[in-house]
């Protein structure tokens, strides 16, 4: 009988196939990573440019809002006496919530010595009776070593969280009242250490700016003739919420948010 044949064949791949095989999977990889890295460059890179867009998007935002303020100041340095009923009509053509939708106040402080506290704290409290709101239990007084005193007299728009803050001396704290000095000396706008003031609603990272208004019908040029031509400052308080995502409302890449 002849010897049975084995059934177990060994199937050997020849170098050339085995060569080629790697080398596809080689290439194919290569082309994956090549491919992969050059799509998360063009995402990064778009990123980027939509990040610079949101950013410049921000500046000009909040220059329109140094503009607001300008123009607040322009308008009580062409006018000292413009009442409350002319700075509300002011404001009101400025329709704030299309035009500056972050704008949450705005306001007017007016510059007073000792001798000018009674007339200026009268004039709040004669505001807060009008809108049917309490005054406040004391009243402006003149304090040992101060000349001088800020006091809120016009606010916009008028709600009890704002009126409440008629009458506020915003020197009242040194820290400010340097600030103030500061400003009005310098001319530029305070970006910081005035009390924040908002609208109804749970509004976070509120930032006050004020710029102060001199008379028009004397030189302003020095810091001696400001202080002389000083009479108050204009103020803002804008939600930086707000203003930020108005911006980034429409970022335009998906499963991707930026905080700033």
């Amino acid at each position: 009988m002849p010897p049975r044949s084995s059934s177990n064949h060994h199937v050997v791949m020849p170098t050339a196939m085995l060569t080629g095989a790697l080398l596809s999977i080689t290439v194919g990889a290569a082309l994956y990573l090549a491919t992969a890295k050059a799509i998360e460059g063009d995402a990064q890179t778009r990123f980027r440019g939509m990040a610079r867009t949101a950013q410049h998007a921000i500046e000009t935002r909040v220059k329109s809002y140094t503009d607001v303020l300008r123009g607040m100041a322009g308008l009580f340095h062409a006018s000292p006496e413009t009442s409350a009923d002319e700075f509300r009509y002011y404001v009101e053509q400025l329709d704030t919530p299309r035009n500056f939708p972050g704008i949450e106040v705005m306001n007017y402080a007016r510059s007073v010595g000792p001798d000018g506290l009674r007339a200026v704290d009268a004039e709040a409290r004669s505001s807060l009776r009008r809108y049917g709101m309490p005054e406040p239990a004391g009243k402006l007084h003149p304090v040992p070593g101060r000349d001088s005193y800020t006091v809120l007299v016009y606010v916009e728009p008028a709600t009890p969280q704002t009126l409440s803050k008629l009458g506020l001396d915003l020197e009242a704290r040194s820290y400010i009242r340097n600030t103030a000095a500061e400003s009005r000396d310098n001319n530029t706008i305070a970006a910081s250490g005035f009390r924040v003031m908002a609208t109804p609603g749970p509004i976070q990272n509120v930032l006050a700016m004020r710029l102060p208004v001199y008379r028009s019908d004397m030189p302003a040029n020095t810091v001696i003739e400001r202080r002389a031509a000083y009479i108050g400052s204009v103020g803002i308080g804008f939600g930086v919420n707000r203003m930020v995502n108005g911006v980034l409302v429409g970022f335009p890449i998906d499963g991707v948010r930026l905080r700033l």
